[in-house]
C-alpha cells in the first residue's frame, strides 16, 4: 500500500492561523461591501425622491406658467377693449364735431 503523509501538530496549526485569518480578512471585505451596497442602495433611494420632486416642481411651474399666461392675455384684453372704445369714443365725438361743422 501506499505511503501515509502526516501533518505535523505545528503545521496543523500554522495551517489553521492562516485559514482563520484568510476568513477574518474575507469577512471584513464582505462587510465593506454590504456596507458600499447599503450606500449606494441609499443614494439610489435619494436620487429616486430627488427624481419625484423635481418632476412635481416641473408640474407646479408649467401650471404656474399657465396661470401667468392667462393673467397676461385677460389684462392684455382689457388694455385692447379699453383702447377700442377710446377710439370709437374719439372717432364719434371727431364725426360729431365735423358734422356739427358742415351744419348737417
Amino acid at each position: 500500500m501506499g505511503e501515509y503523509n502526516y501533518v505535523s501538530r505545528e503545521e496543523h496549526t500554522e495551517f489553521s492561523k492562516r485559514m482563520e485569518e484568510s476568513r477574518s480578512r474575507q469577512n471584513a471585505r464582505l462587510n465593506e461591501l454590504e456596507e458600499k451596497v447599503e450606500h449606494i442602495n441609499d443614494i439610489a433611494v435619494s436620487v429616486e425622491k430627488l427624481a419625484l420632486s423635481v418632476q412635481t416642481l416641473a408640474e407646479a411651474q408649467k401650471l404656474q406658467s399657465e396661470r401667468i399666461e392667462a393673467m397676461e392675455k385677460r389684462d392684455g384684453e382689457k388694455w385692447r377693449t379699453t383702447t377700442s372704445y377710446l377710439i370709437t369714443a374719439f372717432l364719434g365725438i371727431a364725426i360729431g364735431v365735423l358734422t356739427k361743422f358742415i351744419g348737417l
